[in-house]
C-alpha cells in the first residue's frame, strides 16, 4: 500500500517526469493491492462459499469504484487534480500505516498458516510399500516422497 501512497504522491507536481514515474509506480502496486486481497478472501473463506465471498468482494470493490468516479469528477471542478491526488496518498498511506502498526494480525496469519500445514491430508498421508500387480511382491522402499527408492535393495 505504501507503493500505491509513494506512486499517487509521485503525480501530484505538474511534471511530466513526476507524473509518468507516479503513473508507472502506482500501476506496479494495484496487482499487489488486488492479489493480496483476493488471497485473503480465500485463505479465510471455506472452500463452498468462495464463490460468493468472491462475487461480495467484487461488490465492495466496483461500487466504491463507481462512486468514486463520479464523485472525483465533481471534486475536480472544485479543488484541482493536485488537492485529490493528495487526499488519495495521505488515505493510502494512512490505511497501509495502520497495517503495519498491526502485529496481532500477522501473527493470527502465521498460527493459521502453521495449522492449515500441519492439518492437510498431505502432512498425514503415511508412506507404504505398495504391492505391484500380479505377484503380490512389494515394489521395495520408499523415498520421501512415497515414490520407489532409486537405490538398490541393502545399499
Amino acid at each position: 500500500m505504501l507503493v500505491a501512497a509513494a506512486g499517487a504522491a509521485l503525480e501530484i507536481p505538474p511534471l511530466l517526469p513526476a507524473v509518468l514515474a507516479g503513473d508507472v509506480v502506482f500501476g506496479a502496486a494495484i496487482p499487489w493491492l488486488v492479489v493480496g486481497l483476493i488471497s485473503l478472501a480465500q485463505r479465510v473463506t471455506p472452500p463452498e462459499l468462495q464463490g460468493r465471498v468472491y462475487a461480495a468482494v467484487e461488490t465492495l470493490i466496483t461500487t466504491p469504484q463507481t462512486i468514486s468516479i463520479a464523485l472525483g469528477a465533481a471534486l475536480i471542478t472544485v479543488t484541482g487534480y493536485q488537492t485529490l491526488l493528495l487526499a488519495m496518498a495521505a488515505t493510502i498511506a494512512l490505511a497501509a500505516i495502520y497495517l503495519l502498526t498491526r502485529p496481532e494480525q500477522r501473527q493470527a496469519a502465521r498460527r493459521r498458516t502453521r495449522t492449515a500445514a500441519t492439518t492437510s491430508p498431505a502432512s498425514q498421508r503415511t508412506h507404504t510399500t505398495p504391492v505391484l500387480p500380479g505377484n503380490g511382491h512389494t515394489a521395495g522402499p520408499l523415498d520421501s516422497a512415497g515414490a520407489p527408492s532409486q537405490t538398490a535393495p541393502g545399499t
